[in-house]
C-alpha cells in the first residue's frame, strides 16, 4: 500500500463515507457502478476516485477486484 498524507478532496471524502456506510449496512463492499450512483458520478469517475483512495492509503483492495474494498483509515485522519 502506498502511503500519502495528502488530504482527500470533497468527492473522495464523500465516496469514502459512502463506501464505509455501504459496507456497514450490507456486509460487503459496493461495485464501482454502485459507488458512482451513490456519489452521482459515472462509473469511470468512481473507479478513478477509488484508485486515488487506494493510492492515499484510505482503502485496500485485492487486485482491483470488485467487492473487495476495505476501509483502513479512520475519518479523523482525512
Amino acid at each position: 500500500m502506498k502511503e500519502n498524507t495528502k488530504k482527500l478532496t470533497r468527492k473522495q471524502l464523500i465516496a469514502l463515507d459512502c463506501i464505509e456506510h455501504f459496507i456497514l449496512e450490507k456486509g460487503y463492499s459496493p461495485t464501482y457502478q454502485e459507488i458512482g450512483e451513490m456519489i452521482d458520478s459515472p462509473t469511470c469517475s468512481a473507479f478513478n476516485i477509488v484508485m486515488r483512495l487506494q493510492d492515499k492509503g484510505y482503502i485496500v483492495m485485492r487486485n482491483c477486484k470488485q467487492r473487495t474494498i476495505r476501509v483502513v483509515k479512520p475519518y479523523d485522519e482525512c
